[in-house]
Parts: structure tokens; C-alpha cells; sequence
């Protein structure tokens, strides 16, 4: 899951129609598209990867499986102007 959140950044940071009718393609919400390339991958423009961060949470009950959350890595104000 987090190499394709991953992808989609990466595809939304250009900022073209291609890119957008791209990760549309994947999404299929509107909203979310528009979201993801107007407002969350502007703000990775400066980053190369490494968008995401998995944080292991617990172990479900039941079958033992660990269960995570994917996060978006904050993008740190390096003061230059």
C-alpha cells in the first residue's frame, strides 16, 4: 500500500492534466484527486521520496495480524528564502 500512495504523490507532484487523469484513474473520487493534487503533493515538491511513514500499531486479536497506519511525512521549514 505504501508504494502506491507512494506512486500517486509522485504522479500528482507534476501538476499536469496527464498526471491528474492519472491518478483519477487509480482514485475514482473526485474530491480526493483534486486534494491530493492541488493541495498534498505542492507541498512535497522539494522532497524526492520518501512521502510516507508506516507506523506499526498493534497485533489484531483474533488472527495475530499487525496492523499499521501509513502517514504523510511533514514536510520540515528549512528557512531558506
Amino acid at each position: 500500500m505504501q508504494s502506491i500512495v507512494e506512486r500517486l504523490i509522485a504522479t500528482a507532484r507534476q501538476g499536469t492534466l496527464h498526471a491528474r487523469r492519472e491518478v483519477a484513474a487509480y482514485l475514482l473520487e473526485p474530491l480526493v484527486t483534486k486534494k491530493l493534487v492541488d493541495q498534498i503533493a505542492p507541498t512535497f515538491k522539494d522532497r524526492s521520496g520518501g512521502f510516507t511513514r508506516i507506523l506499526k500499531v498493534r497485533n489484531r486479536r483474533g488472527d495475530g495480524a499487525e496492523v499499521s497506519i501509513i502517514e504523510l511525512v511533514k514536510v520540515a521549514d528549512t528557512g531558506k528564502a
